[in-house]
């Protein structure tokens, strides 16, 4: 019994689906090993499984597989033909990813690997943040916190990140200041508003030391998650390349990587502008800018604001995009021996400050894809 048709058992048992055969064979493999039994009673008894379980059952599974199916042509010499594997590729992705996260749980701690000691390449890569008056100070480093003050306010460095306060407001200085974080680092700052932003990997923030009493202006390239101090007479504005956010105050999430402009609503308002006109998102909802439209549909936000909680979800997510997540992350250069493996689609939780070498090996057990990983660089092939 190949290890995909175990995990359509597991997935079929899970649903309480089996038919009278697969219950005979599925009760077969459950006698062969005590540990299998084990993992069977962890699973019914993790709500992260049932959860991702109840997702797949409200999934177009149709819709979402049409592009693959007409795109991708495989072997028919695979032992588990690719019609069954496309199937249930989503649900073999979330119980292998399961399988992959209750043997990280019972991993002596000692033998995690930090994100960035995987790969990582050059030590010297820290954030910076860049004063208006011309200061470049490294962030990050818990035995050397910066601090400093600008006219008008201070900024204090701490475990949880830099944070910029108003302490007169005589003379205050509006000049613009830059955090830039590179690729395998993230970073927090509170701005002088008392607003709250997560900053994700290759991504900058540009920000006034003091806001102007008029409006809070900021601009962001790359990914990061705002909780911003409610102020109805002091519009919050974000600008992106390709639009510019305004709000009065709400949670959300900004992503322009990929060249398209992407806000992600948790909860409160905001509006995109945009040069074809203005649109309202709601709690939700997403707004993606490309090629000077807008698209709004309802999305679980769970998926997009994960990276600042130390996670990573993928909700039946193309490979190629996955994997773009994770190189930014574990800082890797991805090359596929075939084009064709970019589409296929995966579903999983990941530990954001997993060893990244352990987490492919979860994605290689649904026997879909093979990775091999030199240094930096991360070559993905057909299995």
């Amino acid at each position: 019994m190949d290890v995909a048709y175990k995990i359509y058992l597991v997935e079929k048992f899970l649903n309480h689906s089996l038919s009278d055969k697969e219950e005979k064979e599925f009760q077969q493999w459950l006698e062969e090993d005590v540990r299998n039994r084990k993992l069977i009673e962890r699973l019914r008894n993790n709500e992260g499984v049932r959860e991702r379980m109840d997702y797949f059952q409200h999934v177009d599974e149709a819709k979402g597989w049409s592009g693959i199916k007409h795109r991708c042509v495989f072997r028919k010499e695979k032992r588990f033909f690719w019609g069954n594997i496309i199937r249930y590729a989503a649900v073999i992705a979330v119980v292998a990813g399961v399988f992959g996260l209750l043997r990280d749980g019972e991993k002596p701690k000692a033998e995690m690997v930090n994100a960035k000691e995987v790969e990582s390449g050059n030590d010297e890569r820290r954030v910076i943040v860049e004063l208006a008056g011309g200061e470049h100070l490294a962030l990050g480093d818990t035995l050397d916190m910066k601090q400093g003050e600008f006219e008008g306010g201070k900024f204090l460095e701490t475990k949880e990140g830099l944070t910029f306060s108003v302490q007169s407001a005589a003379e205050q200085s509006h000049e613009m200041n830059r955090i830039v974080v590179p690729r395998g680092e993230e970073y927090q700052i509170v701005l002088s508003d008392g607003t709250k932003v997560w900053l994700n990997a290759d991504t900058y923030l540009v920000f006034p030391s003091v806001f102007d009493r008029r409006e809070r202006v900021v601009a962001v390239e790359g990914e990061a998650f705002f909780e911003v101090v409610h102020n109805a007479s002091w519009p919050f504005v974000v600008k992106m390349d390709k639009s510019t956010i305004k709000v009065l105050g709400t949670s959300f999430n900004i992503n322009t990587y990929d060249r398209r402009n992407t806000t992600t609503l948790v909860e409160g308002l905001v509006e995109l502008v945009v040069e074809c006109g203005n649109c309202r998102l709601k709690p939700g909802e997403q707004g993606v800018v490309e090629n000077g439209k807008v698209s709004v549909a309802s999305v679980d936000v769970r998926e997009y604001i994960s990276w600042k909680d130390g996670f990573f979800i993928f909700r039946n997510r193309r490979l190629e995009d996955a994997l773009t997540v994770l190189s930014r992350w574990y800082d890797l250069q991805v090359f596929y021996q075939d084009e064709r493996m970019k589409d296929l689609h995966f579903t999983g939780n990941i530990r954001k400050h997993s060893d990244v070498r352990q987490l492919l090996k979860y994605w290689e057990e649904t026997g879909m894809v093979g990775f091999e990983m030199k240094g930096k660089t991360l070559t993905v092939f057909e299995k």
